[in-house]
């Protein structure tokens, strides 16, 4: 049954996601994904009885592996599936939306999109499932893919209103911060670390809250704390995914920058620890890092 799956054609993909309210997503759903799609590939290799082949002197260094068809068909048929995830915040409305002028000129006509997640901490907007899809997508818009590079922007342009936390640019950036205070921006500074930087379009680069819409975090009886602090895994891959935009955009200067705030913000911090360190005979400061 699962070798029935075929992956969708784009526009089918656009239809399914621009319609979907509500999905389950999350650590869970990648690994039940990329399992159905592995037990898929087996089968289709053990059918066609795939053999190597050794590549002639002639044709120079062997390649690295990147995997034969059957490994290529069950990628697109878990792809299609993890995209059936993303959803318009105009839907959703889970994070703060940005206005184009406060955004690099690429994100210009591009519709913010999330991934819906759902299911014990995960519920939400997560920052593990943008880094995922937004890593995925960078991966395949720098293969030459437009689809891919319009879902990645529209990915990064949420991460961007996930930063900021507020739909104003005027107020301070949230980052990594337990508040709107101000703290993200000041290195020592609770929780320590410099998490969002202010670019010179008006909207702050660096890490998000690890979880929106933030209330989720206070509980029924809304005494809790609401959610704060970033997560180390989630903006790796997020950055990462950024990265590849960029090479896949040419490297536009205001998007380079972008990016570059982005690396700042997560040496400051998500490795750094601003308040511990040794200080060498000449004056110098030596930060530990966190990792």
């Amino acid at each position: 049954t699962l070798c029935l799956l075929q992956p969708l054609p784009r526009r089918a993909q656009h239809d399914r996601f621009s319609a979907c309210e509500a999905g389950g997503g999350g650590p869970m759903a990648v690994r039940a994904g990329l399992f159905a799609a592995a037990v898929c590939a087996a089968a289709v290799a053990s059918a066609a009885d795939v053999q190597p082949t050794k590549p002639s002197a002639e044709a120079g260094p062997e390649k690295p592996v990147f995997g034969g068809e059957p490994t290529e068909e069950a990628f697109k048929v878990w792809l299609s599936v993890w995209r059936n995830f993303y959803i318009h915040v105009s839907v959703n409305h889970s994070i703060p939306e940005l206005k184009d002028a406060d955004l690099p000129k690429a994100f210009r006509g591009i519709s913010p999109k999330i991934v819906s997640s759902a299911g014990g901490a995960a519920s939400g907007v997560v920052t593990e499932g943008m880094g995922y899809a937004l890593m995925v997508e960078g991966m395949m818009a720098v293969r030459g893919d437009g689809w891919a590079l319009k879902l990645g922007l529209g990915l990064a342009r949420s991460w961007l209103g996930m930063v900021q936390g507020t739909s104003d640019v005027a107020d301070h950036p949230l980052g990594g911060a337990d508040t709107n205070d101000g703290s993200a921006t000041k290195v020592d500074a609770g929780p320590y670390g410099v998490s969002a930087i202010r670019g010179a379009g008006g909207a702050s680069a660096g890490m998000a809250t690890w979880k929106f819409p933030r209330q989720l975090c206070m509980g029924p009886s809304g005494k809790n704390d609401a959610c704060h602090g970033s997560a180390t895994d989630g903006d790796e891959d997020a950055l990462l995914g950024m990265m590849y935009l960029a090479a896949a955009l040419g490297y536009p200067d205001d998007f380079v920058d972008l990016v570059m705030r982005g690396v700042i913000a997560f040496a400051s911090a998500d490795l750094g620890f601003p308040d511990l360190y040794r200080k060498l005979p000449d004056g110098r400061k030596v930060m530990l890092p966190k990792a």
